[in-house]
């Protein structure tokens, strides 16, 4: 480790409650092992000396930049002067709040914190900010490590404190990880703080040599900065930021532009905390950084009005909360994750794993600041460029999402109340009686008796009842899921029920701050205490784990202590930190060899209980399972899928769940009222068009699986497939399937018609084949949408496998295959088809499926193997391939060389005044039979 007190540029980097539901219950709660993962991303490139008198003879010569301004000058020429911060006015708009408390702050108080006092003109901006230059901490020293950079802070003697005791002295550490992933962490290395205890990637033995970033640090005031660098021409862009003007003793007299390749570029920086004030205290840690655009994606959980954050002055809070979706709430689960798409196309994505309770600020600058009421301040930043590269670089980090098996993407019935074993199959029954699909029945609560987890209610439904029930809708192909809260009764008769006495004796209950088994009150009649997930144990809850409380605290309150009365309160609901929830001095084990407090482990309780029951689940059955649970944190979807809570059946809700699945698959968690009950009419409807989601369970299960394996999301916005094209940045209420398949629901009452945006590309309506008239590409549209009727349409140059439908995935498994070609301008199309036995576990990392890629190119069709395995494709047949796009009708089309009759294929034109466009449609199995295993060539008319 080499030791140096100047700092320069990283050059390196240019080598290349269910609503209704309650009761009251003392319920002691399970303690969760925790394991979550972080990522952040971050790029610089401006340098500064930290001691301005002070030369190091035995340093490296500062690096000479790419990018002169007008007159050039050599590396020895640098100054060893830090830039004097100026104040000019201050723009509303760039004012950074120095009075996030929750009561407000005055005047006094302000500028007892060092900041500038001045009521604002217009609404959203704060009154007391701080004043341009606020420095807290200096960087003392500064060494080159082989994995990157660490660098020792240094508080300023004058900071005072905002609100609690400040720590003198912090090490920042930049990891240089890999081209698209920089992981840096400011903490205390004098005292241990809690960490979130996830697996995230180690320290690399050394620095990536080729990468997408570039990091800068000033001295005095200490803040760093994170550029991209430029991926055309790989040249550095040096740049100035907006809010110094730089004397004449500076490094160099820089604009706030630099030259590339004789061309002016603005300077934009990808993360730069030269805004705003670090502090890192006790139990508040802030930090600042302005943005390079105002697109930014995510923050969970919480109900956002549009995909695409409103950056006008808005905070959003996190802290896992039993709360129903309302408007700006925090709900179940804690997501510090964003994606910010900058104005030239390029993606970023920022993950701070820290899961105490923190808000973010988000503001028109446009900049951002996040604070948190505990731990470090551990970022991992992503650098793309594409949005889709960005949420594969997290899941990388955090963990791939768990691949479900495939009766999991049928459709799932789930409702609270059904009241007994009779009307439950009663549903069941009418939704056989119209031959609805149907692959999982959820039972709720109600289940149980009196509602104590592990128990059957014998009077309403009977376990041998409950038991032969399951046995027989699972011939039937659906599939039985319980659902389990985290509260196990505490009342009842020693020895009548073994939850509670083997928790006991296995000390896994959740203890209070004297060492007692922790009380609060749920669904059970009777008190309860919350399990420690850190303990073994056979199952685990996946409902009602933020962990919820129907009392505050306990059922004898929380004690008067600074972690249930912090000195700052986050912008979250509830007057305490214990409200819904336990109070957070109760101790909960962090591994079998030590504990910590339900401060730190809040947030993490619900992604805890995942692994363990996944794992558990398995055990069991053998087979691959599925595990939803209410409560996440970053990782979870290695181990669930997640259902977006108490939402209610109306249309506003409609478009928020659109938002909450496109923000989820941004997460690592792409995974998504009895319908015949309303009569024969709209169960025929429904009918339908369940059946066009089992045509597509192929397609849907293959994107599941790039999910898996590669990190790509299922549910996308169009922003992330049209990424250049400005108009898709705001767009929430039209989604895609992976890349090819775009839906435009209706989501207003009684409408009949629906606008949607038509992106740059062929489009094909499913219905019919018909292309979308290519004079409407890159415009609003008005499509109908009749009651019966979504509008779904298929994008040129991509292949769908399909398969023929049926009332359950048991039975459409064995149907037919087809193939949906939809041609490119080009009269190109590339497709994919994964296929295994879609229950057993750890098929893609034992090889145990096949994969088919489809390619059509100079009018063939080829299908190619790409891994196979044993028996899977055995009878089962390929039996329509329809080519939509077709510039006219072919003269003949051959099968391995061998020319179709006319009965094993046809072709239908569309709108021949405009021009003859059409669809081929060829059945094979008119003649013989295609398998789906087979590798084949189709060619279409011209050799």
């Amino acid at each position: 480790m080499s030791s140096s007190s100047e700092l320069y540029e990283d050059e390196d980097g240019l080598k290349d409650e269910k609503n209704g539901k309650r009761s009251n219950t003392l319920s002691v709660l399970v303690a969760v092992i925790i394991t979550a993962i972080v990522v952040a991303a971050v790029c610089v490139s401006t340098t500064y000396y930290l001691h301005p008198d002070y030369v190091n003879p035995n340093d490296p010569p500062m690096p000479i930049h790419d990018c002169p301004t007008e007159e050039p000058k050599s590396s020895t020429e640098h100054s060893l002067v830090t830039p004097r911060p100026t104040e000019p006015p201050n723009p509303e708009n760039n004012r950074f709040d120095c009075g996030p408390d929750r009561d407000g702050i005055d005047q006094a108080t302000c500028e007892s914190r060092g900041c500038t006092w001045s009521p604002a003109t217009t609404s959203g901006p704060p009154s007391c900010f701080y004043p341009e230059g606020y420095g807290t901490y200096d960087m003392n020293t500064f060494f080159t490590e082989p994995w990157g950079y660490r660098a020792e802070l240094q508080r300023r003697v004058s900071t005072p404190n905002h609100f609690s005791e400040g720590i003198d002295t912090l090490w920042l550490d930049v990891e240089l990880q890999t081209k698209s992933r920089l992981h840096f962490k400011i903490y205390d290395p004098n005292e241990q703080r809690f960490e979130v205890p996830n697996d995230l990637p180690g320290t690399p033995a050394s620095a990536a040599e080729t990468r997408l970033y570039s990091v800068a640090f000033n001295g005095r005031p200490f803040s760093f900065q994170v550029t991209r660098i430029d991926t055309g021409n790989v040249v550095r862009v040096y740049c100035v930021d907006d809010y110094a003007e730089r004397t004449e003793d500076t490094t160099r007299d820089l604009a706030k532009s630099s030259l590339v390749n004789g061309v002016t570029k603005q300077c934009e920086f990808r993360f730069d905390t030269s805004v705003g004030a670090l502090v890192f205290e006790d139990q508040f840690l802030q930090l600042s950084t302005k943005l390079s655009s105002h697109n930014v994606y995510g923050f969970g959980e919480h109900e956002h009005e549009s995909f695409r954050h409103d950056m006008n002055w808005k905070r959003w809070g996190s802290f896992s909360r039993d709360q129903p979706p309302s408007p700006e709430a925090n709900l179940y689960g804690t997501h510090p994750f964003y994606m910010c798409l900058e104005d030239d196309s390029n993606a970023h994505g920022v993950f701070l794993n820290n899961a105490n309770g923190q808000d973010v600020a988000l503001q028109p600058t446009p900049a951002l600041t996040f604070r948190h009421i505990g731990g470090v301040l551990d970022f991992y930043m992503f650098f793309g460029p594409t949005p889709e590269d960005v949420v594969a670089q997290y899941t990388e980090t955090i963990g791939r999402p768990v691949m479900p098996p495939y009766w999991a993407l049928g459709f799932q019935l789930s409702r609270y109340g059904y009241n007994g074993i009779d009307n439950v199959k009663a549903v069941v029954a009418r939704m056989r009686q119209y031959n609805i699909p149907h692959d999982v029945l959820y039972g709720d609560i109600d289940y149980m008796e009196r509602q104590l987890d592990f128990t059957i209610d014998e009077e309403i439904y009977g376990e041998e009842n409950l038991a032969q029930f399951v046995r027989d809708i699972k011939e039937e192909g659906t599939n039985y899921i319980i659902i389990l809260d985290p509260a196990i009764s505490a009342n009842e008769t020693a020895g009548t029920y073994r939850a509670y006495d083997a928790g006991v004796v296995d000390d896994v209950f959740i203890h209070d701050d004297d060492g007692g088994i922790f009380y609060g009150k749920v669904w059970p009649d009777y008190p309860g205490v919350e399990v420690d997930p850190s303990q073994p144990w056979e199952y685990q809850t996946e409902d009602m784990n933020e962990p919820a409380n129907f009392v505050q605290g306990s059922v004898t309150g929380c004690s008067n202590n600074k972690w249930d009365y912090p000195p700052y309160h986050p912008k979250i609901w509830g007057a305490v930190m214990a409200d819904k929830t336990l109070c957070m001095n109760a101790k909960q084990n962090l591994d079998e060899n030590s504990e910590t407090i339900h401060y730190n482990m809040h947030s993490l309780y619900g992604w805890s209980q995942s692994e363990p029951t996944l794992s558990s689940a398995r055990a069991a059955t053998g087979k691959r399972s599925l595990v939803i649970t209410r409560s996440t944190y970053a990782g979870s979807g290695k181990y669930s899928g997640h259902w977006l809570g108490d939402n209610a059946s109306i249309w506003p809700h409609m478009h928020k769940s659109i938002i909450g699945m496109l923000e989820f698959n941004l997460f690592g968690v792409p995974f998504d009222q009895d319908p015949a009950a309303f009569g024969e009419a709209f169960a025929v409807e429904m009918r339908d068009l369940f059946a066009i989601r089992y045509t597509l369970l192929p397609y849907l299960y293959t994107l599941h699986y790039k999910a898996t394996a590669h990190g790509h999301t299922v549910i996308r916005p169009l922003m992330h497939e049209f990424t250049s094209d400005s108009n898709t940045w705001s767009i929430d209420r039209q989604f895609l399937w992976g890349p090819a398949f775009m839906i435009t629901p209706v989501l207003e009452e009684d409408a009949v018609t629906v606008s949607a945006y038509i992106p740059e590309s062929r489009w094909y309506d499913w219905y019919t084949g018909k292309e979308v008239d290519p004079s409407l590409v890159g415009t609003y549209v008005t499509l109908d949408a009749p009651t019966s009727y979504i509008p779904l349409h298929i994008r040129g140059g991509h292949i769908l496998p399909i398969q023929q439908p049926a009332n359950s995935t048991k039975f459409s498994r064995s149907n037919p295959f087809g193939l949906i070609v939809a041609l490119s301008e080009g009269y190109s199309a590339i497709g994919t088809l994964f296929w295994d036995d879609g229950e057993s576990i750890d098929t893609i990392s034992n090889g145990w499926y096949y994969e088919i890629e489809y390619l059509v190119a100079q009018g063939n069709l080829v299908a190619s193997i790409m891994n196979s395995y044993g028996t899977l494709f055995d009878n089962q047949h390929l039996d329509t391939i329809s080519v939509h796009g077709m510039a006219s009708r072919p003269p003949w089309v051959k099968l391995n060389g061998v020319e179709l009759m006319d009965s094993q294929w046809n072709y239908s034109d569309f709108d021949k005044v405009r021009r003859t466009i059409g669809t081929l449609l060829v059945i094979p199995s008119n003649v013989n039979r295609l398998q789906t295993s087979q590798c084949f060539r189709l060619f279409l008319g011209d050799e």
